[in-house]
């Protein structure tokens, strides 16, 4: 163990901490080394000014022409929507069809188709 672990022991045993680590402390009880910032690691400040009429020069220029691409988001909602309900029909088809699975049926229709649409046309953006 070198000196410098050796000391940060003896500070954690002790529990005495340097000053400025407290959170009462001021910048004076700050060591020098901290105090003084490098130049380098601050950006230059800019000017409103100059930002404000950087904007106004982009804006005079003539705007991007953008072009809308076609969504596959209502193709693929359709699809969903008659495979999943095939799905659910096949389903019932194969099990008992008795009062009980009607009404399971139904609301798992209702539950399927609602949440679809919800999730494909409210939820998620153009893709």
């Amino acid at each position: 163990m070198d000196s410098t672990e050796l000391a940060a022991c003896r500070i954690r045993e002790s529990n005495e901490f340097p000053k400025w680590t407290y959170f009462g402390g001021t910048i004076n009880d700050m060591p020098d080394d901290e105090k003084q910032r490098d130049s380098r690691d601050e950006p230059p400040a800019m000017d409103p000014l100059e930002i404000l009429q950087e904007n106004l020069r982009n804006r005079r220029e003539e705007p991007i022409e953008l072009q809308r691409t076609s969504s596959r988001k209502n193709r693929d909602y359709l699809i969903l929507l008659i495979v999943g309900n095939l799905v659910l029909a096949g389903l019932f088809m194969l099990g008992s069809r008795n009062a009980v699975s009607v009404v399971f049926f139904v609301g798992a229709l209702a539950v399927y188709n609602s949440s679809l649409t919800w999730v494909m046309l409210v939820v998620l953006s153009d893709y």
